[in-house]
């Protein structure tokens, strides 16, 4: 695919109810060092001052910013008609609740640009206000180091893709409420377009603040994952070794085998409260929030996706 001489790139953003976030966002993007050409936001019917604050902060920006009311879409709806009224060749996207860094755009813009790839993906920093968010943050948002280059699929709250390959594989998956970045990476790899992970490209969002919003968060992303048939031994592998094991020891006659059971998944989240601890540096405190955050990610990912398997509104997996 090529691109037009001018390569200009259109951000696009999904907003519901993000009054709290959305002039932080605005404002990292007029703080950076490749101003994009437009942004363009999909409001999928704010009650809170959203569209209002949007509409204030368009009036003295530097780069118009377009704003399309459409009560009631979801996330994937939302960036397919922000996608498809952006004028440039490349789209960039990004979430209201994100701050880009300063760089983020012209790091994000030089595989696509310098035809290395068709996608760009991006990475992302957690912040933290509490402990219980440090904890979270260090649990559950992987570490550069972590990343496998060859098969990272980013999320959409940084990337970049030409809008080409996005016409190619139909946009977003507007019947999936979560995890839509997900099949839409699986469709553009399918498709044969080029992924090139770019680390420098980061944006940074706040953790969840409650085990409660945490459950709730990672209930809906098994649910939708499960829909698709993605990822099940990412979110069986806990609750379904546990179960071997205790099946193991019961066959093998041995009476203490739920014992053993309790005891070896005690281990378990310990060493997961340890992990906790090591990253956030917090001390014993980190421990006992490490094991319950871990706990309630794992019961959330079971949950969730027994929820979808039994929805039986299943889609086949690309091969």
């Amino acid at each position: 695919m090529s691109l037009p001489a001018r390569n200009n790139v259109s951000v696009i953003t999904t907003v519901f109810n993000e009054g709290r976030n959305i002039a932080d966002m605005l404002l990292s993007l007029r703080a950076q060092s490749r101003l994009p050409s437009e942004v363009v936001i999909v409001d999928a019917g704010s009650s809170d001052g959203t569209t209002e604050i949007i509409e204030r902060m368009s009036r003295d920006a530097p780069f118009p910013i377009r704003l399309i009311v459409a009560p009631g879409a979801n996330r994937s709806r939302g960036r397919n008609l922000a996608i498809a009224a952006a004028r440039g060749p490349l789209i960039a996207a990004t979430d209201a609740g994100c701050r880009a860094e300063p760089r983020w755009l012209e790091y994000l813009l030089q595989p696509l640009e310098n035809a290395e790839a068709e996608v760009a993906s991006g990475f992302y920093q957690a912040e933290a206000a509490t402990p219980l968010e440090a904890v979270i943050a260090a649990l559950t948002v992987p570490q550069e180091g972590d990343i496998n280059p060859d098969t990272f699929l980013p999320s959409s709250r940084s990337v970049a893709f030409l809008k080409q390959a996005w016409e190619k594989v139909q946009g977003y998956p507007e019947n999936y409420e979560c995890a839509e970045d997900t099949r839409f990476d699986l469709s553009l790899r399918q498709a044969g377009f080029r992924f090139k992970f770019v680390p420098q490209a980061k944006v940074r969002w706040r953790m969840q603040g409650s085990l409660s919003r945490l459950y709730r968060q990672f209930r809906e992303y098994a649910k939708s994952d499960a829909r698709a048939r993605l990822l099940w031994a990412h979110y069986w592998k806990v609750p379904a070794g546990l179960l071997i094991l205790l099946l193991l020891s019961l066959l093998a006659g041995l009476g203490w085998g739920l014992l053993l059971t309790v005891l070896l998944a005690l281990a378990y989240y310990f060493g997961k409260g340890l992990k906790a601890a090591r990253i956030t540096q917090q001390g014993a405190r980190a421990v006992v929030l490490g094991m319950l955050v871990a706990a309630t990610v794992d019961l959330a990912h079971f949950v969730g996706y027994l929820k979808g398997l039994l929805a039986g509104r299943y889609q086949r997996s690309p091969a």
